[in-house]
């Protein structure tokens, strides 16, 4: 019995793209996140408190301010952080998870 020719191009289609996803797998999936602070002193300060939850070697993607004007001249600034993070690359050599070999 012959094979249809639909079938054929759609295994050549899943042959082509195998390795694409594998490779996609591979990178790991970036995270991300966001950090949210206050202050009542300025926007600026605000800013820098959200970017303290930031973690070390995150990229910012973006920044977003927001003035809230409460009563009495008592405006209060809150900004958020946008990050994203991508798993650290595994280690050469070793079984992951291993302790270290001990040196006399």
């Amino acid at each position: 019995m012959p094979v249809p020719f639909a079938s054929l191009r759609r295994c050549a289609r899943a042959a082509l793209l195998l390795p694409l996803l594998a490779l996609a797998l591979a990178a790991g999936p970036a995270r991300a996140g966001s950090s949210t602070a206050e202050s009542t002193w300025d926007r600026g300060d605000a800013q820098q408190r959200a970017l303290q939850g930031v973690p070390r070697g995150a990229t910012v993607t973006r920044t977003y301010c927001l003035d809230i004007g409460m009563s009495g001249n008592n405006d209060r600034y809150r900004c958020t952080v946008f990050y994203e993070t991508t798993p650290a690359a595994p280690a050469t050599g070793g079984t992951p998870g291993a302790a270290p070999a001990k040196t006399p």
